[in-house]
């Protein structure tokens, strides 16, 4: 037959549908596979989020960095002291070992750890030391709650304010012994009845001193309460009060000198056990624990902040994606190609003829896979009728037609490939930019005799433009018309036909002429399709009684193109529920 064989707009009645069954094998869906989440689908979530969550993990660390950086170091310093009660004598006579035993129950030691954090204690090495005007303490500026107070009494009319009471800041000792009250701390060691007494400081000796400072002035403490019993009972003599009077002076002595009493006070209930030393390395901020919990942080932020994309997230990502949306196979995974150059803001380009142009690239593999799983749905048929159909536009569909005409062809089959966008039709403006005739032409209802000549693009292959170059089409016009089917008829009597229909969410022609085709195959976009609009093309190529082939999934990223994956998670599927 001539290769620019000549088609008449027949003027014969159209003849029965070539299929009218719909796609059932498809529309049972397992529910169990729709709301179950595979470790695979939580690694490819995890492994698309890889750099959000790289820098969300850099920049908590950088956070930390800065924190480390801008925070002076604080030293902390401890002494341990044990708690010793006297014994309790019954009088003079019970001497020896008929003496009671030494009473501190638990109670007792908790609030020893009340006493040496009191007021009392602190104020008195606070003032022994005239803390006040050291530089630690000394430079602490106004307050959050003194800045709090200005600036409510700005907003208080005048009248009100000489009503209320006035708000008096805090002054500047009063503020330094908060700042020193605040650095001290005291724990008890277990069930002992050893006491820690720490503080904290940023320099090494005074750390050091303090902490020895508060330890001396607790026992002086201690000593004072027994020398103000001895002075007020009768039982006690002189020489014992001047004993008790000798140990107070030594414990003030070292609560000047910020170190511990040397000398054995046997009227004190509390003993030095460990005395404070300067320490070899600073207590606050701690690095390791900074940083590590800014990387903890960091990594917890950013999954969860994958999970609530994933969660949110509609779009279509993986064959798995596509059969629990739309419960129907993936015929193939048609990869992402930029021509080379790794720009973000480059289009990704793919060939018409990609098979023939790079017939070894992932694009061309990926193509030969989705030829099988397609033809394969039609084992005994001669000459296919499939038609290639997107939910909108820019999803692919005229590549991946135009290349699976090709494919077909260089399997020995001649094929003829339909431009069906008749409103939009980019094809027949790159295969065919001067076209004396097109589909529009054949199907208008105004001409009686329109001759076709399809445009040879190779020995088994021809296309057929959508319009005549420089004409627009005749909106009257659609592709479910009588006319096009018979046209689809002669076709197929000696070559398969592969049309490229218009987007499902502008056009209904796909929906129109797909009840007369061996089936359709719906191309989303990776990244792009969202779930909600795959279920709408799906609903609406149903309502007319189409038989869906399968589901392309078009630009995927690197590491979604394994061949055997497609395979086994497409085609497999499509045979088994076929």
């Amino acid at each position: 037959m001539n290769q620019h064989n000549t088609l008449t707009r027949p003027s014969w009645p159209s003849p029965h549908p070539i299929t009218d069954g719909a796609d059932d094998h498809a529309s049972a869906r397992p529910a169990e596979d729709a709301s179950l989440v595979s470790v695979r689908d939580m690694l490819a979530v995890l492994h698309a989020n890889r750099r959000m969550l790289a820098l969300w993990v850099l920049l908590c660390l950088a956070l930390a960095g800065a924190y480390l950086y801008s925070t002076p170091p604080e030293y902390l310093a401890s002494t341990q002291i044990i708690l010793e009660p006297r014994r309790q004598f019954a009088g003079a006579q019970d001497a020896g070992p008929g003496s009671y035993p030494p009473t501190l129950d638990s109670a007792q030691a908790e609030s020893q750890i009340q006493v040496v954090k009191s007021e009392r204690i602190l104020r008195f090495v606070f003032t022994t030391l005239d803390l006040a005007h050291t530089s630690e303490f000394s430079t602490h500026g106004r307050g959050v709650r003194d800045w709090l107070r200005e600036g409510l009494s700005g907003l208080i009319p005048s009248t009100s304010r000489e009503a209320a009471p006035a708000l008096a800041p805090l002054s500047e000792e009063a503020r330094a012994f908060q700042a020193f009250s605040d650095r001290v701390s005291v724990r008890r060691i277990g069930q002992s009845y050893v006491l820690e007494i720490s503080y904290r400081s940023l320099e090494r000796q005074q750390a050091a001193k303090l902490a020895n400072s508060i330890t001396a002035a607790y026992i002086r403490d201690q000593i004072e309460l027994k020398a103000s019993a001895a002075q007020r009972g009768s039982e006690y003599l002189q020489g014992r009060i001047a004993d008790v009077q000798a140990e107070q002076a030594a414990a003030a002595e070292a609560v000047r000198l910020g170190t511990v009493p040397d000398m054995r006070l046997p009227d004190s209930d509390a003993r030095v056990i460990s005395a404070a030393l300067e320490p070899l390395g600073k207590a606050y901020p701690q690095t390791m624990l900074v940083l590590s919990f800014a990387a903890v942080a960091g990594l917890l932020i950013g999954l969860s902040i994958a999970a609530i994309r994933y969660a949110l997230d509609r779009t279509l990502h993986s064959p798995q994606d596509v059969w629990r949306s739309a419960g129907m196979a993936c015929l193939g995974l048609i990869p992402r190609r930029s021509g080379g150059s790794r720009r973000r803001l480059q289009r990704p380009i793919i060939a018409l003829d990609e098979i023939l142009v790079h017939p070894d690239s992932n694009v061309s593999a990926a193509l030969r896979v989705s030829r099988t799983a397609i033809l394969a749905a039609n084992p005994t048929t001669r000459h296919h009728a499939i038609g290639f159909v997107a939910w909108s536009h820019r999803e692919g569909t005229s590549t991946i037609a135009s290349n699976f005409a090709h494919l077909v062809a260089a399997a020995g089959d001649r094929v003829t490939l339909i431009d069906g966008h008749l409103h939009q039709p980019g094809l027949s403006q790159t295969l065919a930019p001067d076209a004396e005739s097109g589909l529009n032409e054949l199907l208008s209802c105004d001409s009686t005799q329109t001759e076709l000549r399809p445009v040879p693009l190779s020995e088994a292959l021809s296309f057929v433009p959508a319009v005549r170059s420089g004409t627009t089409s005749d909106p009257n016009i659609y592709l479910g018309s009588p006319e096009m089917q018979i046209i689809l008829v002669a076709m197929r009597q000696e070559r398969s036909v592969i049309i490229d229909l218009p987007p499902l969410s502008v056009s209904s022609d796909a929906q129109a002429i797909g009840p007369h085709l061996d089936g359709l195959v719906l191309v989303i976009e990776a990244h792009r399709t969202t779930s909600d609009e795959v279920a709408m093309a799906v609903t609406a190529l149903r309502s007319t009684k189409t038989r869906i082939l399968g589901i392309i999934l078009n630009k995927t990223t690197a590491g979604q193109t394994d061949r055997r994956a497609a395979g086994r998670n497409g085609w497999d599927r499509f045979r088994r529920h076929d």
